[in-house]
């Protein structure tokens, strides 16, 4: 399945107990489905690894836990914790428009990750030759010089999504 670069959707997570995941799974069954990107595989999740980008006094943090209703960061995302396996990796922006949720991305070269394990100076070296082949990049380079972002958090976690049956746009 080819991955959509860009969309914007209803968005809600959760953070639950198994029992209270167990309980409320046997509920959604009646106006969700598993996502399915995830209904064939072995658990029905998969996983996530995202690189978020933000300033020196985490604007973008600080944005999302103050519940600031129009606000976006950049993040590069990719779905597997392999440096071997061949995976897309992405550049993203993400952003929230009061309750819609946006996101943007591109998907970039391979060499982006060995740049980053580099340090910062291979990687903006890289990502400057980018620049100008796509708007998000272009765009991207011009925050990171500008707001002076740099790599600050990186995140796994293993999903499990579910759609509406009803409406396409909700995603659980």
């Amino acid at each position: 399945m080819k991955p959509k670069l860009h969309f914007s959707r209803f968005e809600f997570k959760y953070v639950l107990s198994r029992d209270a995941r167990r309980e409320l799974e046997s509920e959604l069954g009646f106006f969700m489905a598993l996502d399915p990107y995830v209904s064939e595989r072995r658990h029905q999740r998969y996983f996530v690894r995202s690189l978020y980008f933000d300033d020196e006094v985490y604007s973008n943090y600080y944005e999302k836990i103050d519940g600031v209703m129009c606000r976006r960061k950049y993040r590069i995302r990719t779905y597997t914790d392999s440096k071997e396996e061949e995976c897309v990796i992405f550049l993203e922006v993400k952003g929230r428009y009061n309750a819609l949720v946006y996101k943007h991305r591109v998907e970039l070269p391979r060499h982006i990750v060995h740049a980053l394990e580099n340090g910062p100076r291979e990687f903006t070296d890289e990502m400057v030759k980018l620049a100008g082949t796509d708007e998000l990049v272009t765009a991207f380079v011009f925050d990171c010089f500008r707001m002076r972002l740099e790599p600050r958090l990186l995140v796994d976690y293993e999903r499990r999504p579910y759609v509406s049956k009803y409406a396409p746009d909700f995603r659980e």
